[in-house]
């Protein structure tokens, strides 16, 4: 929180610049810089949450793309060329969701 964030949330308390006054005034003050601060770290919670979500939907992703990947190797050496091409297609659109 900024200087002027402090300044500003003071003048919306009514709290003279000058000097502290009634208790009311200060409890007023207060509640706006605790309410800015919860804000701020809801904000902040809301964005680490979305990072740590992204990163857990990468990890999913290449896990499965993983999978087929051993598929593939599995039905290569069954010498089955059709389902090869589809698992090697099947690894490509998982690994591409993750490009969008």
């Amino acid at each position: 929180m900024t200087r002027d964030d402090i300044i500003r949330m003071a003048r919306e308390a009514l709290l003279p610049s000058c000097h502290l006054t009634h208790p009311k005034a200060l409890e007023r003050f207060a509640a706006i810089v605790a309410a800015a601060e919860r804000d701020r770290i809801a904000d902040e919670a809301k964005h680490i949450i979305k990072r740590a979500e992204a990163r857990g939907a990468a990890a999913e992703r290449e896990e499965c793309a993983q999978v087929c990947e051993a598929e593939r190797e599995r039905l290569f050496e069954w010498g089955n060329g059709l389902q090869v091409i589809t698992a090697d297609k099947l690894t490509e659109a998982i690994r591409a969701r993750g490009e969008k």
